[in-house]
Protein backbone atom coordinates (compact mmCIF):
# COMPACT_ATOMS: atom_id res chain seq x y z
CA UNK A 1 0.00 0.00 0.00
CA UNK A 2 0.99 3.42 -0.67
CA UNK A 3 2.34 6.16 2.28
CA UNK A 4 1.55 9.28 3.13
CA UNK A 5 3.77 11.49 1.12
CA UNK A 6 2.17 15.10 0.43
CA UNK A 7 -0.49 17.09 3.05
CA UNK A 8 -1.79 20.62 2.39
CA UNK A 9 -2.71 22.88 5.78
CA UNK A 10 -5.13 25.07 4.79
CA UNK A 11 -5.19 28.58 7.42
CA UNK A 12 -6.69 31.23 7.80
CA UNK A 13 -3.15 33.13 9.28
CA UNK A 14 0.08 31.56 10.08
CA UNK A 15 2.84 33.69 12.38
CA UNK A 16 4.99 36.33 10.45
CA UNK A 17 8.14 38.85 11.91
CA UNK A 18 5.01 41.38 12.75
CA UNK A 19 2.49 39.32 13.65
CA UNK A 20 3.86 36.49 15.95
CA UNK A 21 1.12 34.83 16.96
CA UNK A 22 -1.55 34.93 14.70
CA UNK A 23 -2.23 30.95 13.64
CA UNK A 24 0.85 30.17 16.30
CA UNK A 25 -1.15 26.72 16.97
CA UNK A 26 -0.95 25.92 13.65
CA UNK A 27 2.40 26.43 13.17
CA UNK A 28 3.52 24.39 16.23
CA UNK A 29 1.35 21.16 15.10
CA UNK A 30 2.45 21.16 12.01
CA UNK A 31 6.14 21.78 13.19
CA UNK A 32 6.01 18.77 15.83
CA UNK A 33 4.27 16.64 12.74
CA UNK A 34 7.46 17.38 10.62
CA UNK A 35 9.37 15.49 13.48
CA UNK A 36 7.01 12.72 13.63
CA UNK A 37 7.81 12.02 10.35
CA UNK A 38 10.31 13.19 8.49
CA UNK A 39 9.19 11.35 4.96
CA UNK A 40 5.68 13.53 4.88
CA UNK A 41 5.78 16.96 3.42
CA UNK A 42 3.98 19.64 4.53
CA UNK A 43 2.64 22.77 2.17
CA UNK A 44 1.05 25.26 4.32
CA UNK A 45 -1.78 27.69 2.54
CA UNK A 46 -2.47 30.90 4.42
CA UNK A 47 -4.61 33.78 3.98
CA UNK A 48 -2.56 36.95 4.77
CA UNK A 49 -4.95 39.10 3.23
CA UNK A 50 -6.57 40.50 6.69
CA UNK A 51 -3.23 41.91 7.79
CA UNK A 52 -3.64 44.90 5.02
CA UNK A 53 -6.02 46.82 6.77
CA UNK A 54 -5.43 47.17 10.67
CA UNK A 55 -8.51 48.85 11.56
CA UNK A 56 -11.26 46.02 12.72
CA UNK A 57 -14.77 47.78 11.41
CA UNK A 58 -12.55 47.83 7.86
CA UNK A 59 -12.05 44.44 8.24
CA UNK A 60 -15.50 42.91 9.02
CA UNK A 61 -17.32 45.17 6.37
CA UNK A 62 -18.83 43.47 3.18
CA UNK A 63 -16.59 45.65 0.94
CA UNK A 64 -13.45 44.10 2.00
CA UNK A 65 -14.40 40.28 3.02
CA UNK A 66 -15.75 40.46 -0.50
CA UNK A 67 -12.43 41.26 -2.21
CA UNK A 68 -10.69 39.00 0.69
CA UNK A 69 -12.61 36.42 -0.26
CA UNK A 70 -12.06 36.39 -3.54
CA UNK A 71 -8.57 36.97 -3.35
CA UNK A 72 -7.81 34.00 -1.73
CA UNK A 73 -10.02 31.98 -3.82
CA UNK A 74 -8.19 32.98 -6.26
CA UNK A 75 -4.64 32.74 -4.77
CA UNK A 76 -5.70 28.90 -3.89
CA UNK A 77 -6.08 27.95 -7.67
CA UNK A 78 -2.61 26.68 -7.96
CA UNK A 79 -3.15 24.15 -5.64
CA UNK A 80 -5.85 22.57 -7.57
CA UNK A 81 -2.95 21.49 -9.73
CA UNK A 82 -0.53 20.12 -6.67
CA UNK A 83 -0.96 16.84 -5.89
CA UNK A 84 -1.51 16.05 -1.86
CA UNK A 85 -2.47 12.99 -0.38
CA UNK A 86 -4.86 14.74 2.42
CA UNK A 87 -6.04 18.32 3.08
CA UNK A 88 -6.03 19.18 6.74
CA UNK A 89 -8.23 23.08 6.75
CA UNK A 90 -7.90 24.90 10.13
CA UNK A 91 -10.81 27.69 10.90
CA UNK A 92 -14.04 27.89 9.74
CA UNK A 93 -15.16 29.29 6.78
CA UNK A 94 -12.65 30.41 4.12
CA UNK A 95 -10.24 27.36 4.81
CA UNK A 96 -12.60 24.67 4.75
CA UNK A 97 -14.33 25.89 1.45
CA UNK A 98 -10.79 25.79 -0.19
CA UNK A 99 -10.15 22.73 1.26
CA UNK A 100 -13.72 21.32 0.40
CA UNK A 101 -12.80 22.59 -3.43
CA UNK A 102 -9.60 20.49 -3.38
CA UNK A 103 -11.12 17.22 -2.17
CA UNK A 104 -14.34 17.95 -5.01
CA UNK A 105 -11.57 18.30 -7.77
CA UNK A 106 -8.54 15.63 -6.56
CA UNK A 107 -11.10 13.21 -4.44
CA UNK A 108 -8.87 13.11 -1.54
CA UNK A 109 -9.81 13.05 2.32
CA UNK A 110 -10.37 16.26 4.18
CA UNK A 111 -10.19 17.02 8.02
CA UNK A 112 -11.19 20.46 8.90
CA UNK A 113 -10.21 21.61 12.69
CA UNK A 114 -12.99 24.24 13.33
CA UNK A 115 -11.76 26.82 15.88
CA UNK A 116 -15.18 28.10 16.54
CA UNK A 117 -18.62 29.17 14.76
CA UNK A 118 -20.42 32.42 16.50
CA UNK A 119 -23.86 32.11 17.07
CA UNK A 120 -24.66 28.76 15.40
CA UNK A 121 -28.09 28.36 16.35
CA UNK A 122 -28.54 32.49 14.60
CA UNK A 123 -26.86 31.86 11.12
CA UNK A 124 -28.73 32.46 7.67
CA UNK A 125 -26.47 30.42 6.32
CA UNK A 126 -26.85 27.36 8.76
CA UNK A 127 -27.66 24.92 6.14
CA UNK A 128 -24.68 25.11 3.48
CA UNK A 129 -23.14 25.47 7.05
CA UNK A 130 -24.17 22.21 7.90
CA UNK A 131 -23.70 20.66 4.10
CA UNK A 132 -20.02 21.52 4.38
CA UNK A 133 -18.62 20.25 7.54
CA UNK A 134 -20.78 16.90 6.12
CA UNK A 135 -18.84 16.68 3.42
CA UNK A 136 -15.70 16.73 5.19
CA UNK A 137 -14.24 12.99 6.46
CA UNK A 138 -13.37 14.46 10.12
CA UNK A 139 -14.21 17.40 11.43
CA UNK A 140 -11.47 18.23 14.58
CA UNK A 141 -13.56 20.44 17.48
CA UNK A 142 -11.32 22.44 20.23
CA UNK A 143 -13.54 21.95 23.07
CA UNK A 144 -16.96 19.82 24.29
CA UNK A 145 -19.31 22.29 23.81
CA UNK A 146 -18.20 23.39 20.23
CA UNK A 147 -18.34 19.01 19.59
CA UNK A 148 -21.96 19.04 21.21
CA UNK A 149 -22.92 21.97 18.84
CA UNK A 150 -22.13 20.87 15.49
CA UNK A 151 -23.54 17.32 16.89
CA UNK A 152 -26.79 19.54 17.82
CA UNK A 153 -27.53 21.76 15.22
CA UNK A 154 -25.61 20.16 11.81
CA UNK A 155 -26.52 16.80 12.67
CA UNK A 156 -22.60 15.16 11.94
CA UNK A 157 -22.50 11.54 13.08
CA UNK A 158 -20.93 11.23 16.41
CA UNK A 159 -17.89 9.03 14.62
CA UNK A 160 -17.07 12.34 12.38
CA UNK A 161 -16.73 14.68 15.23
CA UNK A 162 -13.69 14.40 16.96
CA UNK A 163 -12.73 16.63 20.46
CA UNK A 164 -8.98 17.46 19.72
CA UNK A 165 -7.71 20.39 21.30
CA UNK A 166 -4.23 22.89 20.22
CA UNK A 167 -1.54 21.63 21.90
CA UNK A 168 1.37 23.45 23.46
CA UNK A 169 4.91 23.06 22.84
CA UNK A 170 5.96 22.71 26.66
CA UNK A 171 9.71 22.00 25.75
CA UNK A 172 10.22 25.71 25.05
CA UNK A 173 8.44 25.94 29.04
CA UNK A 174 11.01 23.85 30.33
CA UNK A 175 14.45 25.66 29.84
CA UNK A 176 12.66 28.21 32.30
CA UNK A 177 12.63 28.71 36.43
CA UNK A 178 9.93 30.47 38.16
CA UNK A 179 11.93 33.61 38.41
CA UNK A 180 10.91 37.04 38.71
CA UNK A 181 13.48 40.01 39.41
CA UNK A 182 13.50 42.92 42.29
CA UNK A 183 14.50 45.15 39.63
CA UNK A 184 11.33 45.12 37.66
CA UNK A 185 8.69 44.47 40.21
CA UNK A 186 8.70 45.03 43.80
CA UNK A 187 8.71 41.81 46.10
CA UNK A 188 5.28 42.71 47.97
CA UNK A 189 3.96 43.49 44.65
CA UNK A 190 0.93 40.69 43.24
CA UNK A 191 1.60 40.74 39.78
CA UNK A 192 -1.75 40.64 37.47
CA UNK A 193 -1.00 39.60 33.73
CA UNK A 194 -3.58 39.70 30.59
CA UNK A 195 -1.59 38.25 26.86
CA UNK A 196 -3.30 38.36 23.83
CA UNK A 197 -4.59 40.43 21.50
CA UNK A 198 -6.00 43.92 22.20
CA UNK A 199 -9.32 43.58 21.16
CA UNK A 200 -13.26 44.08 22.05
CA UNK A 201 -13.85 40.04 21.99
CA UNK A 202 -10.32 39.93 24.61
CA UNK A 203 -12.05 42.42 26.88
CA UNK A 204 -8.83 44.06 27.69
CA UNK A 205 -10.48 47.06 29.48
CA UNK A 206 -12.48 44.41 31.82
CA UNK A 207 -8.61 43.72 33.06
CA UNK A 208 -7.86 47.49 33.14
CA UNK A 209 -10.65 48.26 35.18
CA UNK A 210 -10.58 44.86 37.94
CA UNK A 211 -7.20 46.81 38.54
CA UNK A 212 -8.69 50.09 38.68
CA UNK A 213 -10.68 49.06 41.44
CA UNK A 214 -8.43 47.59 43.51
CA UNK A 215 -4.74 49.17 43.37
CA UNK A 216 -5.63 51.66 45.64
CA UNK A 217 -6.42 49.00 48.35
CA UNK A 218 -3.91 46.27 47.47
CA UNK A 219 -0.51 46.18 45.84
CA UNK A 220 -1.42 45.02 42.51
CA UNK A 221 0.62 46.12 39.19
CA UNK A 222 -0.59 44.86 35.86
CA UNK A 223 1.38 43.75 32.84
CA UNK A 224 -0.55 43.76 29.70
CA UNK A 225 1.06 41.85 26.26
CA UNK A 226 -0.11 42.01 23.19
CA UNK A 227 -1.41 43.88 20.51
CA UNK A 228 -4.80 45.04 18.15
CA UNK A 229 -7.10 47.61 17.61
CA UNK A 230 -7.89 49.01 20.82
CA UNK A 231 -4.25 49.69 21.70
CA UNK A 232 -3.98 53.47 21.24
CA UNK A 233 -7.90 53.77 23.43
CA UNK A 234 -6.17 51.41 26.27
CA UNK A 235 -2.97 53.53 26.49
CA UNK A 236 -4.63 56.50 26.44
CA UNK A 237 -6.94 54.95 29.50
CA UNK A 238 -4.23 54.21 31.55
CA UNK A 239 -2.27 57.24 31.25
CA UNK A 240 -5.29 59.32 31.72
CA UNK A 241 -5.82 57.33 35.06
CA UNK A 242 -1.84 57.33 36.08
CA UNK A 243 -2.72 53.11 36.67
CA UNK A 244 0.05 50.89 37.48
CA UNK A 245 -0.06 48.93 34.01
CA UNK A 246 3.00 48.41 32.29
CA UNK A 247 1.49 47.70 28.32
CA UNK A 248 4.08 45.84 26.29
CA UNK A 249 3.71 45.37 22.52
CA UNK A 250 3.55 41.74 21.15
CA UNK A 251 7.00 39.88 21.76
CA UNK A 252 8.76 37.00 20.11
CA UNK A 253 7.54 33.79 21.39
CA UNK A 254 10.55 33.06 23.34
CA UNK A 255 10.86 36.56 25.08
CA UNK A 256 6.79 35.77 25.60
CA UNK A 257 7.42 32.49 28.41
CA UNK A 258 9.00 33.98 31.03
CA UNK A 259 6.48 36.28 31.97
CA UNK A 260 3.85 33.65 32.59
CA UNK A 261 6.19 32.69 35.14
CA UNK A 262 6.27 36.10 36.72
CA UNK A 263 3.01 36.62 36.74
CA UNK A 264 1.55 35.72 40.22
CA UNK A 265 -2.28 35.55 38.49
CA UNK A 266 -3.26 35.67 34.86
CA UNK A 267 -6.31 37.46 34.19
CA UNK A 268 -8.52 36.04 31.16
CA UNK A 269 -11.66 37.65 30.82
CA UNK A 270 -12.23 37.24 26.48
CA UNK A 271 -15.87 36.61 25.65
CA UNK A 272 -15.32 34.45 22.98
CA UNK A 273 -12.64 31.94 23.69
CA UNK A 274 -12.79 28.42 21.17
CA UNK A 275 -9.73 26.89 23.33
CA UNK A 276 -7.08 29.22 25.10
CA UNK A 277 -3.45 28.75 24.78
CA UNK A 278 -2.22 31.14 26.99
CA UNK A 279 -4.62 29.95 30.27
CA UNK A 280 -2.89 26.54 29.44
CA UNK A 281 0.66 27.86 28.88
CA UNK A 282 -0.03 30.10 32.53
CA UNK A 283 -1.24 27.01 34.55
CA UNK A 284 1.94 25.02 33.04
CA UNK A 285 4.09 27.96 34.27
CA UNK A 286 2.47 27.28 37.63
CA UNK A 287 -0.13 30.75 37.73
CA UNK A 288 -3.12 30.17 38.21
CA UNK A 289 -5.52 31.67 36.08
CA UNK A 290 -8.92 33.92 36.54
CA UNK A 291 -11.21 33.42 33.44
CA UNK A 292 -14.64 33.86 31.92
CA UNK A 293 -16.91 30.78 32.13
CA UNK A 294 -16.51 30.77 28.35
CA UNK A 295 -15.42 27.83 25.72
CA UNK A 296 -12.34 25.68 25.80
CA UNK A 297 -11.00 27.03 29.01
CA UNK A 298 -14.08 25.10 30.58
CA UNK A 299 -12.19 21.89 29.08
CA UNK A 300 -8.47 22.96 31.21
CA UNK A 301 -9.55 25.40 34.33
CA UNK A 302 -11.47 23.42 37.32
CA UNK A 303 -12.71 26.31 39.08
CA UNK A 304 -11.48 26.06 42.71
CA UNK A 305 -8.45 23.79 41.56
CA UNK A 306 -6.00 25.21 39.36
CA UNK A 307 -8.05 28.57 39.01
CA UNK A 308 -11.09 30.75 39.47
CA UNK A 309 -14.02 31.28 37.02
CA UNK A 310 -16.15 35.03 37.09
CA UNK A 311 -19.51 35.29 35.27
CA UNK A 312 -18.57 36.38 31.66
CA UNK A 313 -18.36 40.15 31.50
CA UNK A 314 -19.32 40.87 35.19
CA UNK A 315 -16.68 43.56 36.46
CA UNK A 316 -17.93 43.07 39.61
CA UNK A 317 -17.38 39.13 39.89
CA UNK A 318 -13.95 39.87 38.82
CA UNK A 319 -13.01 41.92 41.35
CA UNK A 320 -14.47 40.11 44.13
CA UNK A 321 -12.59 36.88 43.03
CA UNK A 322 -9.52 38.54 42.01
CA UNK A 323 -9.37 39.91 45.86
CA UNK A 324 -10.09 36.62 47.13
CA UNK A 325 -6.50 35.64 45.40
CA UNK A 326 -5.06 38.56 46.66
CA UNK A 327 -6.21 38.32 50.54
CA UNK A 328 -5.59 34.64 50.97
CA UNK A 329 -2.82 33.55 50.32
CA UNK A 330 -2.84 30.31 51.11
CA UNK A 331 -5.46 29.58 49.02
CA UNK A 332 -3.81 31.15 45.67
CA UNK A 333 -0.53 28.79 46.58
CA UNK A 334 -2.51 25.62 47.11
CA UNK A 335 -3.99 26.87 43.74
CA UNK A 336 -1.01 27.34 42.20
CA UNK A 337 0.55 23.81 43.21
CA UNK A 338 -2.06 21.96 41.07
CA UNK A 339 -1.67 24.19 38.03
CA UNK A 340 1.08 22.62 36.07
CA UNK A 341 -0.04 18.98 36.99
CA UNK A 342 -3.81 19.33 35.49
CA UNK A 343 -2.35 20.21 31.62
CA UNK A 344 0.13 18.54 30.81
CA UNK A 345 -1.74 16.14 28.99
CA UNK A 346 -2.24 18.81 26.40
CA UNK A 347 1.40 18.67 25.53
CA UNK A 348 1.86 19.37 21.40
CA UNK A 349 3.36 15.92 21.54
CA UNK A 350 0.51 14.12 22.14
CA UNK A 351 -1.91 16.10 20.52
CA UNK A 352 0.29 15.61 17.33
CA UNK A 353 0.09 11.78 17.57
CA UNK A 354 -3.33 11.47 17.82
CA UNK A 355 -3.81 13.85 14.75
CA UNK A 356 -1.37 11.48 12.91
CA UNK A 357 -3.31 8.51 13.74
CA UNK A 358 -6.21 10.36 11.86
CA UNK A 359 -4.08 11.50 8.63
CA UNK A 360 -2.89 7.97 8.73
CA UNK A 361 -6.27 5.98 8.86
CA UNK A 362 -7.98 8.63 6.08
CA UNK A 363 -5.47 7.96 4.12
CA UNK A 364 -5.26 4.30 3.90
CA UNK A 365 -9.18 4.32 3.93
CA UNK A 366 -8.94 6.65 0.75
CA UNK A 367 -6.80 4.17 -0.93
CA UNK A 368 -7.81 0.85 -0.07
Amino acid sequence: MKSLQKILIIADGYPTAKNVYTGIFVKEQVEELKKLDHKIKYDVYYNPFFRIFKNAQTKRSFFWRTIQWGLQMICFVPYLFRQYDLVHAHRFFLPVINGALYKFFRKKPLIATSHGIRQIEKRFDKKWVKKLFNYCDLVLAVNRDMKENFLTYFNLPEDKVKTRSCGVDFSAFNAFEATRSDEEYQKDQIILGFVGGITEVKRPFLFIKCIEALYQKHPVKGVMIGNGDLMNEIKEYINAKKLPIDVIESLPYIKLIPYFYRFDLFIFPSCIEPFGLVGVESLYAKTPVIASSVGGKKDYIQDNVNGLFFQKDNLNDLVQKTERLIIDKEFRIRLKEQTAESVKHYSNKEVVKEIYEYYDQLFRDNNQ
